[in-house]
């Protein structure tokens, strides 16, 4: 392991900080208006999306390692990272503003068709961004402690994207609204055009407002993802190049990541991790709206806007503070406190989506931002650590691989939550595109907001206590590297 002495100025750390606000802009955007604007709009079955949701993961099982091996193998006088930033991130944008530019009047198959094939061209394009942006975050510092302050940034900026997406549903409804009535206008302002870019579906009510208003929302995300990629791909300098070794293949290298104990832990941990948390934001918008408002679509949107925002505002915060609850308790125990602020949380819901007191729920909000945030802070740091554990067994520096696979299990627990979802929901008895909810429907949804998210929470914390790579282990292999680079420096 080469020592990094040069470490990256602030601006370096801002730039690539900035890169997380597409990557949450892009697949939690996605996410978050997918179910509801297909099911609820579209009227595709929930089922079916979980299933086209589901279908990109027998690619990325295939892709995801393959980005990362060509990234850590590439040799381009650009860099081994910034060249696939660029590229993918700018294909990630437009492959959004696509995916809702589907026809309202497709029958079922053929909208799941399209949504499925969105679905493999995005996720496909989200790898060619995110693995090397995650790897080049991994490479900015060897330090321990400093490694959990390089991922605040990213932190940062996916708490300003997160303070928006909550109310990206909303967004879309009033988008919509705005639409359709300036159809019926014979004269527009000039501020105004860019929403009668659709006449013939803003002026057919059959066809329903949050269908109009995503074509425009989508790609206004997509504008500002490619604004975001921009400074990470030629602002942030790449470090911890691997001079002098030979190209590993892809084969070996996923042999060699299979091998590695603390990252199972780690990927068992995310999968449920984001399994439980983010099962809950989906779940609870349909509760709001049936439950808390009684069918009330934009009331309820509202909420869940605010409830993001809340979330998003204890994420902010506490990407400040959980750098230096580490350097006090080490990264293990603070992931251990936010999984149990997190766990909390998910049981309150019980008692806090209340209809009678809607805002109550604002409080599991904030305890779910601060859950979070220790645990996407630190995934950062603990895979740095892993990739210097590896280095010692095996001699390479992998980072790309690592994110790769970290990557895979980050995607393939959001289809466990779109799978999930899709099936409980049908199950709970809520008929795509209905416009309310049986008691008995609300009950069930009711209790799978709390066991589901609760129990996943609970076995991430069981799966950590196992976790081995301590602060002192980390030094111990950082100086055992050390003095390996000075023993081949010397011959």
């Amino acid at each position: 392991m080469e020592k990094i002495k040069d470490k990256p100025a602030m601006k370096e750390k801002l730039a690539w900080g900035l890169g997380g606000f597409s990557e949450q802009i892009a697949v939690n955007g996605l996410n978050s208006m997918f179910m509801p604007v297909f099911n609820m709009g579209f009227g595709l079955d929930s089922k079916l999306i979980g299933w086209a949701i589901t279908i990109p993961r027998f690619f990325d099982m295939i892709s995801d390692p393959l980005i990362g091996n060509m990234s850590d193998n590439s040799r381009s006088r650009f860099g081994r990272r910034r060249p696939f930033i660029l590229i993918g991130g700018i294909f990630m944008a437009l492959i959004f503003g696509l995916t809702y530019m589907a026809s309202p009047y497709m029958g079922q198959w053929a909208m799941f068709a399209y949504a499925a094939v969105a679905c493999i061209l995005f996720y496909l394009a989200y790898t060619v961004y995110s693995v090397p942006y995650t790897a080049l975050g991994l490479e900015l510092t060897d330090d321990y402690d400093e490694r959990a302050h390089i991922q605040k940034y990213r932190l940062i900026f996916s708490s300003v994207a997160t303070f928006t997406i909550p109310w990206i549903y909303k967004v879309c409804l009033m988008a919509g609204e705005k639409a359709r009535a300036l159809a019926a206008q014979e004269q527009v302002a000039w501020y105004e055009k860019p929403l009668t870019l659709f006449p013939g579906l803003a002026a057919d009510a059959s066809v329903k407002i949050e269908v109009l208003g995503s074509r425009y929302v989508a790609w206004a995300c997509a504008l500002f993802i490619i604004l975001a990629i921009l400074p990470t791909s030629f602002l942030v300098k790449e470090r911890g190049k691997i001079t002098g070794k030979e190209k590993i293949g892809l084969l070996s290298s996923a042999k060699l990541v299979s091998k590695n104990r603390p990252f199972a832990f780690l990927l068992g941990m995310i999968l449920l991790v984001i399994t439980g948390m983010y099962f809950v934001n989906p779940l609870l918008m349909y509760l709001n709206i049936f439950h808390v408002f009684d069918g009330d679509k934009d009331a309820g949107a509202t909420l869940m806007g605010l409830f993001g925002s809340v979330q998003a505002i204890s994420m902010l915060i506490s990407s400040f503070i959980v750098p230096y609850l580490v350097q006090l308790l080490d990264k293990k125990k603070v992931l251990m406190i936010g999984l149990f602020t997190g766990a909390s949380a998910t049981l309150l819901n019980l008692f806090l989506v209340n209809p009678n007191y809607p805002k109550l729920q604002l409080i599991s909000a904030a305890m779910l931002g601060f859950g979070m945030n220790c645990c996407w802070l630190l995934n950062g740091a603990f895979i740095a650590d892993v990739c210097d554990a590896d280095e010692l067994e095996f001699g390479y520096r992998r980072e790309g691989m690592f994110s790769a696979s970290f990557g895979f299990i980050v995607k393939l627990a959001f289809t466990v939550i779109g799978v999930a979802l899709g099936y409980l929901i049908a199950a709970a008895g809520y008929e795509a595109g209905a416009d309310t909810m049986t008691p008995e429907t609300i009950r069930r949804l009711r209790w799978f907001l709390v066991l589901f998210p609760t129990a996943c929470l609970a076995g991430a914390a069981v799966i950590m206590k196992f976790y081995p790579l301590t602060r002192e282990r980390i030094h111990e292999i950082q100086a055992e590297l050390s003095k390996r680079q000075e023993l081949i420096s010397n011959d």
